[in-house]
């Protein structure tokens, strides 16, 4: 309960409007090295519920469709980037 009362305290209006929309969530993996196509998807399970659980939406919803890419970075370089796209 009192995490549904901080959320709503806290969320921005914006992904209050996305609550119910079908959405395009794009995964970037940013790293030295690649990884193979089932690797990078088990490395941003993390991120997935995150972002999820952000939208206050479960991570299966058949409404948003996962996409994962990932990119080259630095050595030592390690980030994910986030791209939400509503669809219409």
């Amino acid at each position: 309960m009192a995490r549904a009362v901080l959320r709503s305290l806290l969320w921005p209006s914006f992904l209050l409007e996305l609550k119910t929309k079908r959405l395009q969530i794009l995964l970037t993996r940013i790293a030295p090295r690649k990884l193979d196509s089932d690797n990078l998807c088990t490395a941003l399970k993390a991120v997935r519920d995150g972002v999820a659980d952000a939208l206050n939406r479960d991570d299966g919803d058949p409404l948003i469709e996962w996409n994962y890419l990932q990119s080259q970075g630095r050595p030592s370089e390690y980030a994910v980037q986030v791209r939400i796209f509503p669809c219409s």
